[in-house]
C-alpha cells in the first residue's frame, strides 16, 4: 500500500494544471537531482511505510487507514479555510486539525518512522534480556513460572504496535500541540513574488524552540502562498513588508536544504537552485543521544524515567527579515 508522508491534497497546490494535476518533482537518485513531471497522488510516499509487522493484513495499515486519514481529511479542510477564508475565525475542531497536521509533518518521513521503530525494537530487547536475567525475582503472582513460558504468551508484534502508538502519541503532543494551537496564525500572499514558492519533504520552517519569544513555524502551502504561526504578530508584519521575491528566494533556500529525498514546485524552471542546495542543511533530531540513553535504562529497569519526547527541532536557519525579532 503506498503510504503518503507528503499528502496529495497538500501538494495538489502546486498542480500547474489542476484539471490534471500535475506538478514538478525534483528527486535526489544517486546524488543527482533529477526533475520529473508527475501527479501529487504520484509522489511523497513509500510503500508499506507505516505498516505493523506481526498482524493481520487487515488491521496493518490501520496507522495509515484510520489515523492518517483522518489527520489529512480534516488538514484539507483547515487547508481550505487558510486558502479561501484566512480572515474569519477558527472553528475550534479545523484549528486542532491544522496543529495535529503540522506536527505531523516533523514525524511522518521515512527517516523519523525508521528511527522510532529501531529505537522500540532496541529498548524492547533490552527489556527482555534484562528480565530474563532476573525473570523470578520481577515475577508477580499468576504470571508465568518460566521466562519462556511468558515470552511464549507475549505478542511477537508488541514492538511494531509499540511504534505505531508512539508515532501517533507524538503527533498527537499534549506539550506542542496546545503550543501551536495558541499561536498567531495568518496567510502570507506572496503573489507579487517573481519566483514562485518550492515544498520538500521537510516543509516545516521551525527555527526557534517554541517556548521562545520570538519563535515562529512557516509552511509554504502553494505556488505563491505561506501559512505563518507566532507568538509575536509582529513577525508577521515584518513578514508582509519584506521584498517578496527576495523573502521567497530565502524561504526557497532553507526549504531546499532540509530536502532529503524530494522537492517539488509547478515546474523545473528552478532546477539548478535545487541542485545547489539540496540536503546541504543535517535533518533534525528526533531524540538526542542522552534521551536514547535514558530510555534505554528505563526498558532495562522500571524504576528509571526517561525524559519526555520533545518536538521542538533544533535551530537552524531562518528565513524570515531579521527585523521580525523583536527586542
Amino acid at each position: 500500500m503506498k503510504h503518503h508522508y507528503i499528502p496529495a491534497f497538500y501538494l495538489r497546490q502546486w498542480a500547474a494544471d489542476r484539471s490534471k494535476g500535475n506538478l514538478c518533482e525534483h528527486k535526489k537518485v544517486y546524488g543527482t537531482v533529477k526533475p520529473r513531471g508527475t501527479s501529487a497522488e504520484g509522489t511523497g510516499y513509500l510503500e508499506d511505510l507505516y505498516r505493523v509487522e506481526g498482524v493481520p493484513l487487515e488491521t496493518a495499515h490501520n496507522f495509515e487507514t484510520i489515523f492518517l486519514k483522518l489527520v489529512d481529511t480534516d488538514a484539507k479542510n483547515a487547508l481550505d479555510k487558510i486558502l479561501k477564508d484566512p480572515y474569519s475565525p477558527w472553528p475550534g475542531r479545523l484549528r486542532s486539525a491544522w496543529t495535529r497536521f503540522i506536527t505531523s509533518l516533523l514525524f511522518r518521513n521515512p527517516e523519523a518512522v525508521t528511527f522510532i521503530r529501531n529505537h522500540i525494537l532496541t529498548m524492547y530487547g533490552e527489556a527482555t534480556r534484562s528480565l530474563q536475567a532476573d525473570y523470578a525475582a520481577r515475577r508477580i503472582p499468576g504470571a508465568p513460572e518460566t521466562y519462556e513460558e511468558f515470552m511464549s504468551k507475549t505478542d511477537p508484534a508488541a514492538p511494531y504496535i509499540g511504534t505505531a502508538r508512539m508515532l501517533q502519541d507524538i503527533i498527537d503532543n499534549n506539550r506542542v500541540g496546545p503550543t501551536v494551537f495558541g499561536m498567531q496564525w495568518s496567510r502570507l500572499n506572496l503573489s507579487r513574488s517573481k519566483v514562485p514558492l518550492l515544498t520538500s519533504d521537510r516543509p516545516l520552517e521551525m527555527p526557534k524552540g517554541l517556548g521562545q519569544r520570538d519563535a515562529y513555524i512557516a509552511l509554504p502551502i502553494g505556488p505563491y502562498d505561506m501559512f505563518l504561526a507566532a507568538h509575536d504578530a509582529g513577525i508577521g508584519r515584518a513578514a508582509g513588508e519584506a521584498n517578496p521575491t527576495e523573502l521567497v528566494k530565502k524561504i526557497n533556500r532553507t526549504t531546499v536544504q532540509r530536502a532529503r529525498l524530494y522537492v517539488w514546485g509547478v515546474d523545473d524552471h528552478q532546477l539548478p537552485f535545487v541542485q545547489k542546495h539540496f540536503g546541504k542543511l543535517p535533518d533534525r533530531e528526533i531524540l538526542t543521544p542522552k534521551q536514547v540513553q535514558q530510555a534505554l535504562n528505563a526498558a532495562k529497569d522500571s524504576r528509571a524515567v526517561p525524559e519526555r519526547v520533545d518536538t521542538t527541532p533544533p535551530a537552524s536557519v531562518s528565513s524570515l527579515p531579521a527585523s521580525t525579532a523583536p527586542g
